[in-house]
């Protein structure tokens, strides 16, 4: 747990919470799996490959690379729709977790009755989850492979190298 967080570490408080959610003992709860390890991309893609969907309900990210990362690997993303993350996130190629609002740092509080929704619609529709996880990878390539990334800069330096062209040379 990093030094800046106080409570218990990650997984305790999961596992506390659902017990106390659910009144529940630990042993008749879903397996969820919890892991502050770093790993090497091989391993994360054999995560993402493994598992039957990707859960980050996130406060705020930059890009949300992990959550495109497993939508490229048609997995069923049930992530928040909020900052970055929601330039790619749709209801028909994920499971959009909304905020309730925003706190006094910026960062977006997440719809717990949405988030349990969600998780709940990829649990009960598995069907629907993987058609669903199919279209989040089209979308993902179709928007995000390198070549198409590449395109797009290539394009706009293009535009940007025309546009000094046509200006006055400032070098002296």
């Amino acid at each position: 747990m990093p030094s800046w967080e106080r409570g218990l570490p990650p997984r305790d408080a999961i596992r506390d919470f659902a017990i106390r959610q659910f009144n529940k003992s630990p042993g008749c709860l879903a397996h969820v799996e919890v892991s502050d390890n770093s790993l090497t991309r091989p391993q994360l893609r054999s995560m993402y490959a493994t598992h039957d969907a990707f859960v980050l309900p996130t406060r705020g990210e930059g890009f949300g690379l992990p959550i495109a990362e497993a939508m490229s690997m048609a997995k069923p993303a049930i992530a928040t729709a909020h900052s970055g993350p929601s330039d790619f996130l749709t209801n028909f190629n994920s499971y959009p977790v909304k905020i309730t609002g925003l706190d006094n740092n910026g960062f977006g509080v997440i719809d717990q009755k949405s988030l349990s929704s969600q998780l709940r619609a990829v649990f009960d529709r598995r069907d629907e989850a993987a058609v669903k996880g199919k279209r989040a990878r089209q979308d993902m390539v179709a928007k995000y492979h390198p070549k198409v990334v590449v395109g797009i800069t290539v394009k706009r330096l293009q535009q940007i190298e025309k546009q000094l062209a046509g200006q006055p040379n400032n070098a002296g």
